[in-house]
């Protein structure tokens, strides 16, 4: 199908009008009763069945993950995990550098960022969930079968409900004209960053992938963007229709802005103090400055003066955004290095919880 038609002003101005219905009901129901957020909190998978009484807003919520998301095709699913199987580490050293960075230059969709004090406030922890939630996307037989997989996605797409209840009610000095927080067209070019950008920074390190693996990866975002409350039907089919999307996107929200500056420069001093190979300011700016290029360098405020290619790769391939270690790339052995890392920090096996608050 093509959907080049849909990539216009028109169109992407109305998906800034547009959140996600179903996770928004689910979310009035957790907060009129925090009891369900608990319970829904000790699951380890989505339920065989839903435990009888649950309300009928967060049931519906639930079964579309039974109903609704389709019969992916296996080949392109398998053939995209075994891409992130072999390269998981360069995937989320890229994710670190590149994909992050990129979407704090969209001036509007940066404003609801901002104003989660958990991304300002705990980066380093923020920055450990979005590598869980890759990491739980791309698990053995994702999408293929109920695991995991699922019940990570749902709280994903709870917690930006969550998000978009308190932007809606606390944030007083939200502006119109930044459109609805969490909305479609945001939600779609996030989920771009996660796959499309994230491809165009193998290309940049010299390591483009073959088109069927563009294709493969592009197809199995789109099934993490319908887990995610995305709205699929504008998602791209191939890889022209997503360099389009991605474009328009691009020119209709760039610039500079306090808000993408902030998280930029949060993100760049948790890294200049907690990465396991310590590396001077000036360098990890230039390395993140030489996947963003100088627009969206100059829009979250940094220098695209530093021209390191020789060190990006060198630091990419040989120190790595997690330290030595053993064996990162495979996605077993990565999934075993996060963990044992994260439990080091936390105390616990890192994972996501939904809120459990009380409205008022």
């Amino acid at each position: 199908m093509n959907k080049l038609h849909l990539y216009s002003d028109q169109t992407l101005k109305l998906l800034r009008a547009k959140q996600d219905p179903l996770a928004d009901r689910a979310v009035s129901v957790l907060l009129s009763d925090p009891n369900w957020a608990g319970e829904i909190n000790q699951w380890k998978v989505l339920p065989g069945s839903l435990p009888p009484g649950m309300p009928v807003a967060l049931a519906d919520f639930f079964e579309f993950y039974y109903h609704s998301l389709g019969n992916p095709e296996p080949e392109k699913m398998l053939r995209a995990r075994y891409f992130f199987e072999k390269k998981a580490k360069v995937y989320l050293s890229l994710l670190g550098f590149y994909a992050l960075p990129y979407t704090y230059a969209f001036a509007d969709g940066a404003q609801v960022l901002v104003r989660s004090k958990r991304i300002v406030e705990d980066t380093g922890r923020r920055l450990d969930e979005t590598f869980y939630f890759v990491l739980e996307a791309f698990r053995p037989a994702a999408f293929l079968e109920q695991n995991e997989t699922l019940l990570t996605a749902a709280k994903v797409r709870l917690i930006h409900a969550f998000s978009r209840y308190f932007v809606q009610k606390h944030a007083k000095d939200w502006d119109p004209a930044w459109g609805l927080p969490i909305n479609q067209e945001d939600l779609l070019g996030t989920n771009l960053a996660f796959s499309l950008i994230v491809l165009r920074g193998f290309s940049k390190l010299g390591l483009a992938p073959c088109s069927e693996d563009v294709e493969a990866i592009l197809y199995y975002w789109k099934y993490i963007g319908m887990a995610n409350g995305v709205d699929t039907r504008y998602w791209p089919d191939n890889a022209k229709q997503a360099y389009w999307l991605e474009k328009r996107i691009r020119e209709r929200h760039v610039r500079p802005s306090e808000a993408g500056r902030l998280l930029t420069r949060k993100l760049l001093a948790f890294y200049q103090h907690s990465l396991p190979n310590r590396l001077p300011r000036q360098v990890i700016d230039g390395i993140v400055a030489y996947f963003l290029g100088p627009q969206l360098s100059d829009a979250v405020g940094i220098s695209s003066r530093v021209p390191i290619p020789d060190l990006v790769y060198g630091f990419i391939f040989n120190s790595n955004f997690f330290g030595p270690s053993g064996d990162l790339d495979t996605y077993a052995g990565m999934r075993r290095f996060f963990d044992a890392q994260t439990t080091k920090k936390y105390g616990q096996p890192l994972g996501l919880t939904i809120p459990e608050l009380r409205m008022g």
